[in-house]
């Protein structure tokens, strides 16, 4: 979903990653992605991109600014 956000014009996504964990930042998104749906579908790509190198992943997400545009997702494996 990150690339969709990104090339669509539909805000920005950071990311950063550190041994075994990272932290996917989206920012500036419009008011039709503030929603869980959205959130939902964040964290099973997430999931996803993990146990696609044989990993289990742990997803946290931190809607806590998601009406000012923002959310961040914590992923350990």
């Amino acid at each position: 979903r990150g690339w969709q956000v990104t090339t669509r014009n539909m805000g920005t996504l950071k990311t950063e990653s550190h041994d075994r964990t990272g932290q996917v930042t989206y920012q500036g998104l419009p008011p039709r992605l503030r929603v869980d749906r959205f959130l939902y579908a964040i964290e099973g790509s997430l999931r996803g991109i993990v146990r696609s190198q044989g990993e289990t992943p742990e997803v946290t997400i931190d809607a806590s600014e998601i009406e000012h545009g923002s959310v961040t997702c914590s992923v350990r494996w």
